[in-house]
């Protein structure tokens, strides 16, 4: 790995390393992130925002409505058609939601306890994407001390998003 220089990537062109221990590193960085439930939590986040909030909108009806019929301001046919409309919505997007999950959260990867044995055997595009979820960008920073061509785990920097 080394920061290339000139254009278009304007780097400084001083900064090398090589890729494989960087790689080691920063799989098993995401690996431990994994252990600890970053992923499963990382891919909970990107669940439909919009239908979350619709399903809590449609929920909060469904109790005023049984509010507005106790104190009498709903006739239970009222009530009861209400009530139908509003838990067929609330069927709807919860299978909704749960669908989400499912094909973000599963997509054919082994549940995270099971993720680090199947790691070596993932392909490549897949184990990319479970990096890039967790990942914002891995920083190589300078040699310490000049003159020594060793890996240094130290200069690595992992950003996290989650």
């Amino acid at each position: 790995m080394v920061c290339a220089s000139g254009v278009p990537h304007h780097g400084c062109g001083k900064i090398r390393t090589l890729a494989e221990p960087v790689e080691t590193l920063v799989a098993e960085a995401v690996l431990r992130r994994v252990d600890r439930g970053s992923l499963a939590r990382t891919l909970r986040g990107k669940e439909d925002s919009h239908a979350a909030r619709e399903l809590a909108d449609v929920e909060d009806r469904l109790i005023q409505v049984q509010r507005e019929w106790a104190r009498g301001d709903l006739s239970s046919a009222e009530r009861n058609a209400a009530r139908g409309v509003l838990l067929g919505r609330q069927q709807s997007l919860k299978e909704k939601l749960d669908g989400s999950r499912r094909a973000v959260s599963l997509d054919g990867l082994p549940a995270d306890e099971q993720l680090r044995q199947a790691w070596p055997q993932l392909e490549l595009h897949r184990r990319r994407a479970i990096v890039a979820a967790l990942v914002e960008a891995v920083v190589i920073n300078p040699i310490r001390k000049p003159g020594r061509n060793t890996f240094d785990p130290k200069r690595v920097d992992v950003r996290w998003r989650a």
